[in-house]
């Protein structure tokens, strides 16, 4: 009898292993379909299908079709398929079955109307100058920088000087006697210019 009882007691433990699982962690439900473009038919990449409130969802590949699994918790949710450029759809995830047909249709973005005036030159300065005072500080500071000045002849490069320096500026109030700039280093090619012209002066004609 006692082993008859262990028997049954396998028997049950085995069974409740089996059926555990289905109450404790729920099923799942696989979610699959194509989109296209509602004109045109065409397929659309990139499209953004996933479930409302939730984390579940993927993209589309290049032929529009797209497939993820969601809990089953999520039944009566809504399915959400966006795309720039085109209307957002919804459908209820009830009645998505395998391999469902999703169309989106264009949406057209009108702009507002725009009116471009011409500004007179004095108007344009008047309000440069008023924007100086935001446009530059009016603190003291002090500022490393790299200076580079080239020369150019017929699309050539004829000189160029180039140096690493230090500035300090008293603010914009300040006057620019008190700007100082410090280098640390500068070098300066040779004048390509000044060579050939010399070349060509004591060139002599035989």
């Amino acid at each position: 009898m006692a082993i008859k009882g262990i028997r049954i007691s396998v028997i049950i433990c085995v069974f409740l292993y089996f059926l555990v699982p289905y109450y404790v962690f729920p099923q799942s439900i696989i979610i699959s379909g194509t989109v296209l473009e509602a004109e045109t038919s065409e397929p659309l990449e990139f499209v953004s299908v996933y479930v409302k409130n939730s984390n579940f969802g993927t993209f589309t590949n290049r032929n529009g079709e797209f497939v993820f699994n969601v809990p089953n918790t999520y039944k009566d949710s809504l399915l959400v398929l966006s795309l720039i450029g085109f209307k957002s759809s919804t459908a209820n995830l009830s009645k998505v079955g395998v391999g469902e047909i999703f169309n989106l249709m264009v949406d057209q973005y009108f702009l507002g109307e725009v009116i471009v005036t011409a500004d007179s030159s004095n108007f344009i300065v008047s309000k440069a100058l008023k924007s100086i005072k935001s446009n530059n500080a009016r603190k003291q500071h002090y500022l490393d920088a790299f200076y580079r000045e080239t020369v150019t002849m017929d699309s050539n490069y004829v000189r160029m000087l180039e140096a690493a320096v230090g500035i300090q500026d008293f603010s914009y109030l300040s006057s620019r006697d008190r700007r100082k700039a410090k280098i640390y280093e500068i070098r300066k090619t040779d004048d390509f210019v000044e060579k050939r012209l010399d070349n060509k002066n004591n060139r002599k004609d035989i």
